[in-house]
């Protein structure tokens, strides 16, 4: 019983140390705000072709524009980048552009 006791307690106190190691991280990297910005704008980038990998992106800002539509897209604190409505994913960069994984099936 006492080892049990012994256990639990090395358990707690190494979950502590975890999440407050993430508390610290968080704290010294927050994640960068979205730009007030026109999204229609040059800044603007265009899919250029499908990627299925699983690369993250490397660009922290930008949208892209699927079928007629500008998504915004920002990178996570993890580099994954999502498009607004699920609509499609920032997987990876090309020099300026984004390569975009549509989640479509079309």
């Amino acid at each position: 019983m006492d080892v049990i006791f012994k256990a639990l307690v090395l358990a707690a106190v190494l979950y502590f140390v975890y999440e407050l190691g993430g508390i610290i991280y968080a704290a010294k990297n927050p994640p960068a705000p979205y730009p007030d910005e026109d999204l229609t704008s040059e800044k603007v980038v265009k899919i250029t072709r499908e990627f299925t990998g699983n690369e993250s992106a490397e660009i922290r800002y930008g949208a892209v524009e699927l079928n007629g539509t500008i998504w915004s897209a920002v990178t996570s604190n993890r580099g994954f980048s999502y498009g607004v409505g699920d609509k499609c994913r920032v997987v990876g960069r090309d020099g300026t552009t984004l390569i975009v994984d549509t989640l479509d099936d079309a």
